[in-house]
């Protein structure tokens, strides 16, 4: 069992219950982001088939459960010997993609065993259902479609090459279909050729740590990339971006993993 700490707005401490049908329960809490004044204090022990929902500000649902809570850069509360959840999936003064509030939670939910268990194995079916059971780097055609699986990653090139990074419960033709097509996709034709790329993965249950170590496996090191995302996808790229700052200022070395560890 691991013990959750998180505060809660005081008029809503009590917390709301939720039911889909009979098998589908779970408990939600709206998250205060003045814990150490007026928010209210809340421990709630979480089991091996227990699933925890977080929903951010900007309407981003994530799937998890306790044993991937240190992907997303939580660790033991200094409250106890639980681990805390804070109002931020990383450190509030980090500058962020949408500017103040786009990595904010709202709220937390507790989805109980089984129907907890059942909830985190439908979304990872849904997802991969979503995405065609693709995952990793494709290379994009007309109409956005996948023409080609990249099961190296993608190739090295001099000229510049477009990254195409989905959002939560899409894929890269259900985020970037308008642009992938008709005139648009011939002006992105005449600037990066047969190089446009998209990343395909999972948002529901991989965490974006997790994703954009994952992306970065797949590209050149000399490669220059412009980027486009939507939703979710940007903070997997930003990942990627400070994790560049990091290696160019010499502190880190382009370490991912150090960098959320360190907010």
């Amino acid at each position: 069992m691991t013990t959750l700490i998180f505060f809660a707005e005081p008029e809503r401490q009590d917390a709301r219950q939720i039911t889909l049908d009979q098998d589908w329960t779970g408990t939600e809490w709206r998250l205060s982001r003045d814990r150490a004044g007026t928010g209210a204090e809340i421990e709630r022990e979480v089991g091996d088939d227990d699933v925890i929902e977080l929903v951010l500000e900007d309407g981003t649902t994530l799937f998890l459960t306790a044993d991937q809570l240190a992907d997303y850069g939580y660790r033991p509360s200094r409250f106890g010997a639980g681990i805390e959840i804070g109002p931020w999936l990383q450190a509030p003064d980090a500058p962020s993609r949408d500017g103040v509030g786009a990595w904010a939670l709202r709220s937390l939910r507790l989805w109980r065993n089984p129907a907890g268990l059942v909830m985190h194995t439908a979304a990872g079916t849904l997802q991969d259902r979503i995405l065609g059971q693709r995952l990793g780097w494709y290379r994009f055609g007309d109409q956005a479609q996948a023409v080609e699986r990249l099961d190296r990653g993608v190739p090295g090139s001099v000229d510049p090459a477009l990254l195409l990074i989905h959002g939560t419960l899409s894929s890269t033709a259900g985020s970037f279909g308008g642009l992938l097509s008709g005139t648009s996709l011939h002006g992105l034709r005449e600037l990066y050729g047969e190089r446009i790329y998209g990343f395909e993965h999972r948002t529901l249950t991989d965490s974006p740590l997790a994703n954009a170590l994952a992306l970065a496996e797949g590209l050149p090191a000399d490669l220059t990339v412009d980027v486009v995302t939507h939703s979710r996808g940007g903070l997997v790229a930003e990942l990627l971006v400070r994790a560049a700052d990091r290696d160019l200022d010499g502190a880190g070395g382009g370490d991912l993993e150090g960098l959320v560890v360190r907010a």
